[in-house]
């Protein structure tokens, strides 16, 4: 879906019909929260699922999370920082930090 996205917003800059592609050649925000997420959650010893109910979302959701294949819109990112008792401002810094360096 992403890259329909991104061909639909590259007619509109390009109006000449030319397609374009966004380069991977730095991980995405949704990407590296889930990289995060992933690291928190085994840090403090917990299973998807124990997270999951922490967070009030369903266990599927979480493992959909750390495999890339959800973004968590700014609530649901909210209710994981508060299940790993950590401040979401710590946990957007990190993954800042992790686009930074690539």
């Amino acid at each position: 879906m992403s890259s329909l996205k991104t061909i639909v917003l590259c007619k509109l800059f390009w109006p000449a019909g030319n397609l374009c592609r966004m380069s991977k050649t730095q991980p995405s925000v949704s990407d590296a929260f889930s990289k995060v997420v992933k690291k928190h959650r085994e840090q403090h010893g917990l299973s998807r699922a124990a997270l999951a109910q922490n967070a009030g979302l369903h266990q599927t959701y979480i493992g959909l999370l750390e495999r890339e294949k959800r973004s968590p819109n700014l609530d649901t990112a909210k209710a994981i920082a508060n299940a790993l008792g950590l401040p979401l401002a710590q946990m957007i810094a990190e993954v800042e930090r992790t686009c930074d360096k690539k």
